[in-house]
């Protein structure tokens, strides 16, 4: 199965979101899936509708973990069809 990390923190780069991500795609590709992670900032223009599992991963924007990032939001708007997919998500602070 195809599955797609999706990541997003505060700025372009964030290394615990990627070492984060590496570690998810590792495990899943233990198991036989085809894994691909996709930054917001460089891929925003990947669909999302091709995949069979969506994982989101961002960065809290508030103190108490209240909020995400917009480009998290915009992101996804622009994704392409992902209703009926099987997904998750984390978010870090």
């Amino acid at each position: 199965m195809q599955a797609c990390i999706v990541i997003g923190g505060k700025s372009r780069e964030d290394g615990s979101l990627d070492e984060i991500a590496k570690a998810l795609a590792k495990g899943l590709e233990s198991q036989g899936h085809t894994v691909d992670i996709l930054n917001i900032y460089t891929d925003s223009d990947r669909k999302l509708s091709f995949y069979d599992y969506v994982i989101v991963g961002t960065t809290a924007t508030t103190s108490f973990g209240g909020s995400i990032p917009e480009a998290v939001e915009a992101f996804l708007k622009r994704a392409g069809q992902v209703s009926g997919k099987r997904c998750l998500a984390f978010v870090t602070k």
